[in-house]
């Protein structure tokens, strides 16, 4: 990229030569004015997230701790703690650090962390007052309290005007390039940002909600300064406003314009699980913020992660690629230490939608041994309700249209679709291509008002349906459609391969033998069926890597293998059975509760 030279008139350049030991602290500052001044529209509640005021801030001009009540704008930062261990704050220190200046007194400089003091620089470098960091604003020594403020921490984000992003640093090392505060950064300029994310903070689980919900970021990467928000992308070895992308995280607008289409969803869910915690427990909590505002584009919110409305195709996610799912085990931290809903039910977490009928009626409860009465029926309320959306004689829903389809273009349309297709005027594909459904449904206005919906969050399942006894074995290699997944392959007592499971990892798929030998069994496993699945396809090629005709349709059963431990019985993986092939066995019926 060219060096731009100042002194050329129209000089086609855009690079900068940085300084290599300190940030342009004065180009942040215009990024901020930029973006308040030309985008605030757009950029200042994209996710439409309700007000919310942080409990405690941090005042960067008297240096002390002050109520959060007021309106006032604040900014937050966002980082990893590292080794980095703050003494604890007692009620007593939090009321002496709540007079003038005591921030700067010598007897409390252990409690404020290199980098916290790095953002309160900085805050008031681009002319701001009030910070938000957690270790000083969390109330930890009021247990309740601290659990409350967390569990709005997300939205707490999404309120910030800015929030500052240190991925080079953690909370002891600081970050480095603030001329008179901390150490040079010792810049070696060589890249462009966001080429790859390896840092500690793209690692680590709480970061990735709070680097999702924040509206503006100034992210401090590669010891480069780096501006994001939803109208741009700037960089600080750029010249100044200098645009390289646009449409940032289009993943969430459609969530954000009503649609409950988790398949938007996924990538950000992918991602998030493959993050760690230091306390695996955490899984919930450190992404329960953002769950809260997705909630109000899906119907009955979320548990442990699954949307309620499809809840029964959900509960059969399956782990994308080789590298697999790892059980999250909770650590040895007391009872009272932790946050609210941190125990993981085995059959927690979620992937895609497809045409799923119910055949049971699923209940949740807290206690395993709950009498009936306790139970809370899950409504999934996208099944209930899709038979009257393909009611084609009522008005459609606002919003949509109807329009032909084409028809020299093969389509796979769901039973009693056909013909037509449907568009809404606020669903739009990158490069304003327009969305198009078999059939109309209601879309939610999401605007501030509009309240998030999170139902009590109880591990353990309960349902009246069928089980069988069936063989596993390892999943021929020709019969993979991706060369990386680890399947099954499900037999009966015969030997007769009629359906597969998708294994949460390798270690899982050595359990099976190879080969059916007529002299070696299979690993044999108990199957549940969950619901029934209409799935209509085309062909998948796998030499071209692309679909193809003709088009298929199969009747299948979607099912969970179950083991028991510790008295109750356990998700290991999800698959799926032929139907006719599942209903000529010797199923039995059974009482499931699952934890």
């Amino acid at each position: 990229m060219l060096v731009k030279k100042d002194g050329v008139p129209d000089h086609p350049g855009s690079r900068r030569v940085l300084d290599t030991d300190w940030a342009d602290v004065e180009t942040i500052m215009k990024w901020k004015n930029k973006c308040i001044d030309s985008y605030r529209i757009k950029c200042e509640n994209p996710l439409k997230v309700w007000p919310l005021r942080p409990a405690w801030l941090i005042d960067v001009q008297k240096q002390w701790i002050v109520q959060g009540h007021e309106p006032v704008d604040y900014l937050v930062i966002s980082y990893t703690y590292g080794s980095h261990n703050p003494p604890v704050i007692t009620s007593t220190t939090f009321k002496e650090l709540q007079k003038p200046f005591a921030l700067e007194a010598s007897e409390f400089c252990n409690f404020v962390s290199s980098i916290v003091r790095h953002a309160m620089y900085l805050t008031s470098a681009i002319e701001e007052r009030y910070l938000w960091a957690d270790s000083l604003c969390v109330t930890h020594h009021e247990p309740k309290a601290a659990s409350e403020q967390l569990r709005s921490i997300g939205v707490m984000y999404a309120n910030a005007v800015v929030t500052i992003i240190s991925t080079d640093g953690d909370s002891g090392s600081g970050i480095s390039g603030l001329k008179g505060i901390s150490n040079p950064r010792g810049l070696n300029q060589n890249m462009i940002f966001f080429l790859f994310q390896l840092q500690t903070y793209y690692q680590r689980g709480w970061t990735c909600q709070e680097y999702a919900m924040a509206k503006r970021k100034i992210i401090f990467y590669n010891h480069e300064v780096n501006w994001v928000c939803s109208c741009s992308l700037w960089h600080e070895e750029l010249t100044l406003f200098t645009e390289i992308y646009n449409e940032l995280n289009p993943q969430f607008k459609c969530v954000m314009a009503g649609f409950p289409d988790d398949s938007c969803l996924s990538r950000y869910f992918n991602e998030y699980n493959q993050r760690s915690l230091t306390f695996e427990e955490d899984a919930l909590p450190a992404l329960s913020g953002l769950l809260s505002v997705f909630s109000r584009s899906f119907e009955g919110g979320f548990l442990y992660g699954i949307p309620e409305m499809f809840f029964e195709h959900s509960l059969c996610w399956r782990a994308p690629g080789t590298k697999g799912l790892q059980r999250r085990v909770a650590s040895n931290r007391s009872v009272e230490c932790r946050f609210e809903h941190s125990d993981i039910p085995s059959w927690s977490w979620l992937e895609y939608v497809e045409e799923a009928f119910p055949i049971t009626e699923w209940y949740m409860s807290r206690l395993a041994t709950d009498r009936r009465e306790r139970w809370r029926r899950i409504r999934p309320t996208w099944f209930e309700k899709r038979e009257g959306y393909r009611d084609f004689t009522k008005p459609m829903p606002p919003g949509w249209k109807r329009v032909l389809a084409p028809e020299n273009e093969p389509r796979i349309y769901p039973d009693n679709c056909s013909k037509y297709l449907f568009e809404h005027k606020s669903k739009l594909e990158p490069h304003g291509a327009i969305s198009q459904w078999y059939y109309p449904f209601p879309v939610t206005k999401i605007q501030e008002s509009t309240a998030p919906f999170m139902p009590e969050q109880t591990p353990y399942l309960f349902c009246e349906t069928v089980q069988a006894r069936l063989s596993g074995y390892q999943q021929d290699p020709d019969n993979i459609p991706f060369l990386w997944d680890h399947e099954a392959k499900l037999c009966d007592r015969l030997g007769k391969a009629i359906g597969k499971l998708h294994l949460p990892k390798k270690e899982t798929k050595d359990r099976f033998p190879e080969k059916v030998k007529a002299c070696e069994m299979g690993l044999p496993v108990d199957i549940v069926a969950v619901c029934k699945l209409k799935r209509c396809s085309k062909t998948w090629d796998r030499e071209r890597w692309e679909t193809r005709l003709p088009i298929f349709k199969e009747d299948l059963y979607l099912v969970l293998w179950v083991e028991w431990k510790d008295g109750g019985e356990y998700r290991v993986a999800s698959g799926e059975v032929i139907a006719s092939k599942w209903e000529s066995l010797d199923l039995q019926k059974v009482s499931l509760v699952l934890g």
